[in-house]
């Protein structure tokens, strides 16, 4: 974890005071976006982060189940690279024969996250 630098830290709090119509629209103004945060960047003339599309949002949570997949494959290369510089070439072809299938099924796996479906 980075630390912050001293010119970076917030150090002072403003508390500002709302009537029941102004929080209101404050609260329809913001949105999604956390009070301080809005009234932060309103302030200062900050532009807030846009809000990703729902379509978006669902892509991204989808595609942990297809980086999930390429992991798999990686931490396999990555096992018999390991094997191959300790025990030779023909030690890596021995493991790579072995773990065939379960190579095939973590490609079946992810062509299938592609494309929403069951692993064929």
């Amino acid at each position: 974890m980075t630390t912050k630098p001293a010119s970076a830290l917030r150090l002072t709090t403003v508390k500002v005071g709302f009537t029941q119509d102004e929080l209101d629209r404050l609260d329809t103004r913001r949105v999604h976006y956390g009070r301080a945060a809005f009234l932060r960047a309103a302030g200062l003339d900050i532009k807030l982060m846009a809000t990703p599309s729902p379509a978006a949002v669902t892509t991204w949570a989808e595609s942990a189940r297809i980086q999930a997949c390429f992991t798999q494959i990686n931490d396999i290369a990555y096992s018999l690279n390991n094997t191959r510089q300790a025990d030779g070439v023909e030690s890596a072809a021995a493991e790579l024969l072995a773990r065939s299938s379960e190579i095939l099924e973590a490609f079946k796996e992810f062509r299938a996250e592609i494309l929403g479906g069951p692993p064929v």
